[in-house]
């Protein structure tokens, strides 16, 4: 009697979960799949590993060297800065003189890229490109220029609330915690634009 009891009350508790694992399921029928941010951020160097086409050193732009499978912000900077230093490259084997890419590097991306001529008004719009403008980034875009963390970036966004976009670069220097040096160090980075 007591085993039949048991036996019981293992069927009806497998038979409650079924229901309610069907009655989930028939809730939301195409679960969408939740990623972690390390996930993610797998996910998306993946798409970055496969380029739709071949890039020329002398005439992409800075987005289309963050495509490169090993290739962030500071070495597409890199490239281009060295690019516009010695006036384009001559074959892909000099891209191993940029600072950052090593031969490890190269031969990741050695098939994706090619040298072919130059280009001096694709590279000011990198350039352009490349700036990130005050008047329109956002908290995390802001703490990632040189000497700005959370909270200076915040006093940025705050003085733009409160006194409306910047008009000029160094109109930075009145928010608070933002002095000369700082201001130097981001000129190279920053630009005043949409408004």
């Amino acid at each position: 009697m007591i085993r039949e009891r048991y036996i019981l009350i293992l069927l009806l508790i497998v038979l409650a979960i079924g229901i309610t694992y069907r009655f989930l399921d028939s809730i939301n029928p195409n679960p969408k799949v939740i990623h972690s941010v390390r996930e993610s951020k797998i996910l998306r160097s993946r798409e970055k590993d496969v380029p739709s086409g071949k890039i020329n050193l002398n005439t992409a732009g800075f987005s289309d060297f963050l495509r490169l499978p090993g290739i962030g912000k500071v070495k597409a900077r890199a490239i281009l800065d060295y690019r516009k230093k010695n006036g384009g490259f001559k074959n892909v084997e000099e891209i191993m003189k940029v600072p950052g890419i090593g031969k490890k590097t190269f031969e990741r991306i050695r098939g994706m890229i090619f040298v072919e001529g130059s280009n001096e008004e694709k590279e000011k719009k990198d350039e352009d490109e490349m700036l990130i403008d005050v008047n329109t980034a956002t908290l995390e875009e802001l703490m990632r220029l040189p000497g700005i963390g959370e909270v200076k970036a915040r006093e940025i966004i705050e003085y733009r609330k409160t006194h409306g976009f910047f008009r000029t670069v160094d109109e930075l220097l009145n928010v608070r915690g933002i002095g000369k040096k700082t201001l130097e160090r981001l000129r190279r980075y920053i630009k005043v634009g949409e408004r």
